[in-house]
């Protein structure tokens, strides 16, 4: 597992910007070039720079278990033939909750999404990715999926979740858990990780702890 910080435009948001999956890193075109080289050293996967509906926020817009790519039907028809270029496995998913990033969670276990969806968007999800969908709140916050950020083994959630909840989610999700924040107490932690199971970049201004306890959570089912 190799992990290294990084800074975007003087943030630590790169969980926004980054977007790895199993077989190629999606980034927004605020990632430099000069860092594709070492994108690819990280994740292990080739670099592909992408944008959803004009910008480069694909943690925001996208939503993914690695292999498969959810994106809202707000993108472009010149960025669906890009990501046909690239060869990527995706699906369109219609609504007005557009930022399926933020409001969706999804494994090859489970699926966590907003109570907001409806029917034909949960749908199009089940439909997307084979799994059983269960709809969930942090604490009456419907966002989910800016809480949790994962690959196929592991997640880093935020702090806000109880004891039942972390076992709740491990057993649903098929994750083995561990709580934190990021960028020197965000508990938003999917801002500001971007994570496959070969690598992570945490935003540059988590501490030192943060970075530790990051690297621990992704690094433990690996020993």
């Amino acid at each position: 597992m190799k992990i290294t910080k990084l800074g975007i435009g003087g943030h630590g948001l790169v969980g926004l910007y980054i977007l790895p999956m199993n077989n190629a890193v999606l980034v927004g075109p605020e990632i430099s070039e000069d860092l594709y080289p070492e994108l690819e050293r990280i994740f292990g996967v080739p670099v592909i720079m992408l944008t959803i509906a004009g910008t480069g926020l694909l943690g925001v817009f996208c939503a993914t278990n690695g292999d498969i790519l959810a994106v809202p039907s707000i993108i472009f028809s010149h960025e669906e033939d890009a990501l046909k270029a690239a060869g990527l496995n995706y699906h369109k998913i219609s609504g007005s909750l557009t930022c399926l990033g933020n409001n969706i969670v999804v494994t090859k276990s489970g699926m966590l999404v907003n109570p907001a969806y409806d029917q034909d968007a949960l749908d199009a999800l089940v439909q997307a990715f084979s799994v059983p969908v269960k709809t969930y709140s942090l604490e009456d916050i419907p966002t989910i999926g800016s809480f949790i950020a994962h690959n196929s083994r592991s997640a880093l959630i935020s702090h806000d979740f109880d004891d039942d909840q972390i076992a709740e989610l491990e057993e649903f999700l098929g994750l083995k858990i561990t709580t934190g924040t990021i960028n020197m107490g965000s508990t938003q932690v999917r801002s500001g990780i971007a994570v496959n199971d070969n690598g992570m970049i945490i935003g540059e201004l988590s501490g030192g702890p943060e970075v530790v306890n990051a690297d621990e959570a992704f690094r433990q089912d690996m020993e």
